[in-house]
């Protein structure tokens, strides 16, 4: 294996360094929920990879920009964030400029990786951050796409609660080895919860629409309304109250969107909710 620059002569691994890593690539194998990331992020990552605030991006279908998450040690402005978000001069677009730049190799002020067109110190001190190193996954698909991109940043401390006490650890050129170590099972773990999180949604969202939009006993009401049944009638009918017949109706009329009974009829209707209720 090559590795240019300052990563020469970093190929060896010490006796704790991989069991580190070996301990880090197993827990990742049974993480499925975000929380489980964010767990190993803060105990497994920050062992290997020292950091304040762990921000992640992935493609997102049909989504022209970036998706971010964020896994912060202790919580982080939303000035902070939006700092961090910015399109295009953000902290978070400037680090991928500098990534590119680097011909997509580690990038970090350490690695000697300088941001497009700005000095490392002010990108970094307009972000609120003090030190990262970043690396990511190029897409098999787009020359030019991403398919996630993973930023371990140590934060200023203008950005850092009073009560937190924590000791530093410089991010050096060891850490962009590291990172290109453990990009792979990043990349994995991180696609492997968001994949689990549509899997989960998109379940919810066919019963959601399977769903019809009101209820059984609506439906019922709705039957006698089309017949021109008062709430009065209908209620008499139902065995029910005419208040209660008037709370099912405005109720119909709210998740119908129409502005009268007459209306109603017509979207229930059109909408099937009623052919085989009358």
């Amino acid at each position: 294996m090559q590795l240019s620059g300052d990563l020469q002569g970093l190929i060896a691994l010490s006796p704790g360094e991989v069991e580190q890593l070996l301990f880090t690539i197993q827990s990742s194998l049974a993480i499925r929920r975000r929380y489980q990331f964010y767990i190993w992020a803060q105990s497994r990552l920050n062992a290997m990879l020292p950091h304040d605030i762990l921000v992640c991006a992935h493609h997102e279908p049909g989504r022209r920009t970036l998706a971010y998450d964020c896994f912060p040690v202790f919580p982080v402005p939303r000035e902070a964030m939006e700092r961090l978000y910015e399109p295009e001069r953000g902290f978070l677009a400037r680090v991928i400029d500098a990534w590119n730049a680097a011909d997509r190799t580690p990038c970090s002020p350490a690695g000697g990786a300088a941001a497009a067109g700005e000095r490392d110190a002010d990108l970094l001190a307009r972000a609120g951050m003090q030190d990262f190193v970043a690396h990511g996954m190029p897409s098999a698909h787009d020359p030019q796409g991403i398919e996630t991109f993973f930023c371990f940043a140590q934060a200023g401390g203008a950005l850092v609660p009073a009560h937190i006490k924590r000791e530093v650890r410089p991010i050096g050129a060891r850490h962009s080895f590291l990172i290109e170590l453990l990009l792979p099972y990043l990349h994995a773990t991180y696609q492997r919860v968001i994949a689990g999180e549509r899997a989960r949604e998109a379940p919810r969202a066919d019963a959601a629409a399977a769903e019809p939009p009101v209820t059984a006993r609506e439906i019922e009401i709705l039957a006698w309304v089309r017949e021109g049944k008062s709430n009065q009638e209908i209620g008499m009918l139902l065995s029910i109250s005419p208040l209660t017949v008037k709370n099912h109706v405005q109720k119909i009329l709210r998740k119908l969107g129409a502005s009268n009974r007459a209306q109603a009829v017509s979207k229930a209707l059109n909408l099937g909710l009623i052919a085989n209720a009358a």
